[in-house]
């Protein structure tokens, strides 16, 4: 599975956010550090969270269509990196570990919101795949019941 798309550096250079030399910058570092471009970027050239979070999305929507959770293989093993409040408040669907990272679902909807939270809260690379919103809350519903909030998600 490649996980490759449009860079984060790459897409804040169009916008207008850094220039190309703020982003051989940042790359730079990242290699020092390990973090985050986005981070870096905010960190050290004061881009807002704004335009960083645009940038995951424009970068993860790049990636393909929107999968089908039905074809997605789930290791129960993960599920336990998320509490139940967590899963359903980020629509954030553990999936199984895969190349080194965890590999998670969520819905466009929630895309920022669910990479900004998986980026502070859980360890080591995220990859983050999109499905349909209704198709998510059904596995949330199946991995976390919490029947109020499976029922919410469903009308809405």
């Amino acid at each position: 599975m490649s996980w490759r798309g449009a860079r984060i550096g790459e897409l804040l250079r169009k916008s207008g956010d850094l220039t190309s030399e703020q982003v051989d910058s940042i790359l730079r570092e990242q290699q020092l550090s390990g973090r985050p471009f986005g981070d870096l970027a905010e960190r050290m050239f004061g881009v807002g969270r704004e335009a960083t979070q645009r940038a995951w999305v424009k970068q993860y929507m790049g990636m393909g269509t929107l999968v089908d959770l039905d074809g997605e293989s789930i290791d129960p093993g993960v599920l336990g990196v998320l509490t139940r409040r967590q899963a359903w408040q980020m629509m954030l669907l553990p999936l199984r570990r895969e190349e080194g990272g965890l590999v998670v679902a969520t819905s466009p909807e929630r895309l920022p919101r669910a990479i900004t939270f998986a980026w502070q809260r859980l360890q080591g690379p995220i990859y983050v795949l999109i499905a349909d919103r209704k198709q998510l809350a059904q596995y949330l519903g199946k991995h976390y019941p919490w029947p109020a909030m499976d029922a919410a998600q469903k009308r809405g």
